[in-house]
């Protein structure tokens, strides 16, 4: 099969993995709890506010709004079709508080009924038939999780509800509650300069390994998992090859390395993989929540010629360059 029409499916099988992802976050955003109608519930009619102080760019379709019992009684959430604030009524009480963005489509959670556990994670992207993506590709799909969406959350770990006041942290309010959610997943962006024979290029697509697939709602840390994710790889004014891709973070595992693979298809048939090991620049990254990856110098072989590379292991096909390159 040719390598275009592989990667078209590749790209196609991404796609409806996106689609199953975005009918399942469908049915877990959409289901809001109207607890205005429990007759058998005395609750209190509270304003919650968010200030995008930390994330003045945010402009989210809607925001979910958590109240988590300290001690016993039940989970009370909200969907508020705004991100400038709405009206929420719960009882009196102590709660820890959680709220993020509601219009997420990659972005799976699980133990939602634990304040301490809730997370959010993305799910494998799973197999395809070895006949539309060889093996020789070298991509794990059983590995392979999607990109997340930006997520922004804003957690509040005891608010004390009474029929006089709302208390949080060091403040004190008649009726309102003001959340500041900032955003909980990072953004990398990758430029690989002074590209040569880019023109040659029939199509590109790239992975980058050592990332986590989950993290924790409340407090941010990352799982240990390490997985792939499919990143964008777009030619930019002749010869820079660019991406740009949020994540939850790279994965805490310290042994893991952060490997760019660079797909690329020449106009000729020939299919090579260009291998980059790009830890040393995540790790050293000054915000892990900005991560920007510079590689300087790349020469693709120009098309008909018989260059190859530094160092290439030619399998049914594909060709895999390991650059070396200085950072």
């Amino acid at each position: 099969m040719k390598q275009d029409v592989i990667m078209r499916v590749l790209r196609s099988y991404m796609i409806l993995a996106v689609m199953a992802a975005l009918v399942a976050g469908m049915v877990l955003t959409s289901c809001i709890y109207d607890y205005d109608t429990c007759d058998d519930v005395v609750t209190r009619r509270i304003k919650v506010v968010f200030d995008w102080d930390k994330a003045p760019a945010a402009d989210p379709a809607g925001m979910a709004v958590y109240f988590f019992p300290i001690g016993p009684g039940a989970i009370w959430r909200f969907d508020i079709a705004s991100n400038k604030g709405g009206f929420v009524s719960i009882p009196s009480g102590s709660y820890h508080m959680l709220v993020y963005n509601n219009d997420t489509y990659d972005i799976l959670f699980r133990d939602e009924s634990n304040y301490e556990d809730y997370d959010a994670y993305t799910a494998a992207l799973g197999k395809v038939p070895h006949s539309l993506i060889p093996d020789s590709m070298g991509i794990d799909l059983d590995n392979m999780h999607p990109c997340p969406d930006m997520l922004w959350t804003a957690a509040r770990s005891r608010v004390d509800v009474t029929a006089d006041y709302v208390g949080y942290d060091n403040e004190v309010s008649d009726t309102e509650i003001v959340c500041c959610p900032d955003e909980l997943c990072a953004i990398y962006n990758y430029e690989i300069r002074n590209v040569r024979h880019l023109d040659g290029v029939k199509f590109m697509v790239a992975v980058i390994s050592g990332m986590s697939s989950s993290v924790h709602m409340a407090t941010g840390l990352l799982g240990r998992d390490n997985v792939t994710l499919p990143v964008e790889a777009v030619a930019k004014n002749g010869d820079m090859i660019t991406g740009r891709f949020y994540t939850f973070g790279r994965t805490v595992d310290v042994t893991a390395p952060n490997i760019l693979d660079l797909y690329v298809g020449l106009g000729d048939g020939r299919r090579l993989c260009y291998r980059f090991d790009v830890t040393s620049q995540v790790l050293a990254a000054s915000d892990p929540h900005n991560v920007n990856i510079v590689i300087d110098g790349l020469e693709l072989p120009e098309i008909g010629s018989t260059q190859q590379g530094d160092l290439d292991v030619s399998v049914d096909g594909w060709t895999t360059i390991v650059v070396e390159y200085e950072t």
